[in-house]
Order: C-alpha cells, then structure tokens, then sequence
C-alpha cells in the first residue's frame, strides 16, 4: 500500500472527528484583517484522530494532522468571512460563501438571493453576529460545522444553535447547507 492510499485510508478514518473553537465575536468588517490562523494551531489538544487497527508511520500521521488542521483553519476562516459580510451587509461577499447556485428548501437559486437581500439589506438597525463555541467535523473535503448564534438587530435579539456544512471548492470552502435551531 503506498503513502498516498494510507493518507486516502487515514482521512476516511477521520471523517467526523471534533476541533473545538469557542468565543469568537464578528461585528465589525475590520476584525476580518486581525484573524490570525496560527492562533488555531496553538492549542493542538482537540484535534482527535480516530483509533485504527492499522499502524501508519507517525508521517503519515503528521501529513494528515497538517492537512486536517489547513482545513480546519479554512473553514474558520470562511465562517469568519460569512458572518463578517452578514453584518456588514455586504451582499456580494455574503453570496461569495454559498456554493454556486446555492438554492435551499425548494427554492431556486434567484429566489434565495433575493429572499436574503431583502431580509439583510431591509434592515434600518445594525446587524450584530456572535459566533460561539464553533464545533468543527473535517475530513475528504468536506466540513460540519456547529456552533451557537446570536444575532441581533435593533430590539430583536435571537439566539440559535446553528450548523453549516462546507464542501471544498477549487475556489475554497463554501456553504453547501445551512440550518438553524432555536434556542
């Protein structure tokens, strides 16, 4: 078996496995240059690799750790990136974090645009994300993130359990579903 089928092996394996960020707040569009991905990797403890019966030399197991940890990092960023353009009402950056075509719950793709300019841009008030305790799931090119929203605009205040998942894209990591639960 040759490296490249082990590292294949060994992704799979991985699927699913937890990376716990907590307490990270996006009001402002200038918070965006200040994200530093070396801040992820600081703290190595919650990246957790699943138990195999197959003993892989430990560089293939660090190539996976590193390759993992990018993804990782990614998604972070693009999660960062999504919640910074909703705040700031930043529609072209907003639809930049969706797949192409994004078109959820029977809706086509036209249809959720608009659905989302109006409901984002139609607000007088400031819009306020807080993105907290993102949980995320990483492996074959794909991504789950969980974490707990807030939102808030003017007098309306939500809190909400939220879930992104993320498909890895020649041009990086997008949203390819997105569901809410409210508190």
């Amino acid at each position: 078996m040759n490296t490249k089928s082990i590292y294949k092996s060994l992704l799979a394996l991985v699927l699913l496995s937890s990376l716990h960020f907590s307490n990270f707040a996006y009001p402002e569009k200038s918070q965006l240059n200040k994200f530093n991905p070396s801040e992820i990797t600081q703290n190595n403890s919650n990246l957790k690799f699943a138990q195999s019966q197959d003993s892989y030399s430990d560089q293939v197991k660090s190539e996976l750790y590193k390759a993992r940890e990018k993804d990782a990092s990614e998604i972070y960023e693009a999660i960062k990136v999504w919640a910074v353009a909703w705040a700031n009402k930043d529609m072209p950056a907003y639809y930049n974090s969706y797949k192409q075509g994004y078109a959820p719950d029977g809706q086509t793709h036209t249809q959720w645009r608009k659905f989302r300019k109006d409901r984002i841009q139609g607000k007088k008030n400031t819009i306020h994300i807080e993105v907290r305790d993102i949980k995320l799931e990483v492996g074959n090119g794909i991504g789950v993130a969980k974490f707990k929203q807030l939102y808030k605009t003017g007098k309306f205040k939500e809190n909400s359990n939220k879930v992104l998942q993320f498909r890895k894209f020649n041009n990086g990591w997008k949203i390819v579903g997105e569901r809410s639960f409210n508190n």
